[in-house]
């Protein structure tokens, strides 16, 4: 049956009313209203709808991670740095059911193509420092939002903690990571920041294994080794580290040599090998 562009219109402005009514404002201003809602609207972009319904009822998407037609959900077009402190944790106070539909997304992404994306447009894509599914899902997981198979999306987890990355999926830099507990300035660009986040990343993985470990499913990490040995349950408590002390916030070489800020011109950190050799060497 055909549609009017009337009709069209008048769903999706009711659409979106009923997807900003999920927060009401009282005391406000009309302009403070119009910001509060205008953001909010903002906030709801992305990521994309990727699948469709079709005439039997079924879901099914195209998945740029194999290149083949699927059954299920899928989304695209979001990166999750920065999103994993701002608007997940917005969407799992206001809409908790479609979290767990992006998460689900994010699971056939992984079952896909290996990897879970970090910045989809629309497959992988390596837009940021570190692997931010690990905030978004336990986050979710924490305030009750379980609605998606977690075993599959904690091997999915423990494959970024501890399977090497690429220039386009997982962590660069984690093999020295996991070695040294942290990202070297002079082996990898980006170190200081790149410890952190995996450290984070691995905070967030630690606050899983107890409730999982009870359903027995599928929770040995990709390396072969049980969850309750991994590197990022382990590592977990350098986030917290270096959150109390500020170390692992300096650039640090291979040799154990970090630079104070005092050394580095203004505040941008840089590799220190290259920059400033001689401060390298014992």
């Amino acid at each position: 049956m055909a549609i009017e562009p009337y009709e069209v219109e008048a769903l999706a402005a009711a659409t979106w009313e009923k997807a900003l009514q999920r927060i009401r404002i009282t005391g406000a201003t009309a302009q403070q209203r119009t910001t509060f809602y205008t953001a909010l609207y903002r906030s709801l972009l992305f990521p994309r709808i990727w699948h469709e319904e079709g005439a039997d009822g079924t879901t099914r998407h195209y998945s740029p991670y194999d290149g083949e037609i699927h059954e299920g959900l899928l989304f695209a077009d979001q990166g999750l740095w920065d999103t994993f402190r701002t608007a997940y944790p917005l969407w799992t106070l206001i809409w908790p059911e479609r979290v767990a539909q992006i998460i689900k997304g994010w699971t056939n992404a992984y079952l896909e193509g290996g990897w879970f994306p970090n910045w989809s447009s629309p497959g992988y894509r390596q837009g940021m420092a570190g692997t931010h599914m690990e905030a978004v899902v336990a986050d979710a997981y924490l305030k009750g939002v379980t609605d998606f198979d977690t075993a599959v999306v904690f091997e999915g987890l423990l494959r970024n903690g501890n399977i090497p990355g690429t220039d386009r999926v997982g962590r660069l830099g984690l093999e020295a990571y996991l070695e040294l507990g942290y990202v070297p300035s002079d082996k990898v660009k980006g170190a200081t920041s790149r410890t952190l986040e995996f450290a984070y990343g691995d905070f967030c993985i630690a606050t899983w294994p107890k409730p999982l470990d009870e359903t027995g499913r599928r929770l040995i990490s990709p390396s072969g080794r049980p969850t309750g040995a991994t590197s990022s349950t382990q590592n977990g408590t350098t986030y917290a580290d270096a959150a109390r002390t500020g170390s692992g916030r300096r650039p640090t070489c291979s040799n154990g040599v970090g630079l104070s800020s005092k050394a580095l011109p203004g505040s941008i950190p840089m590799p220190c090998c290259t920059i400033f050799p001689p401060l390298c060497r014992r």
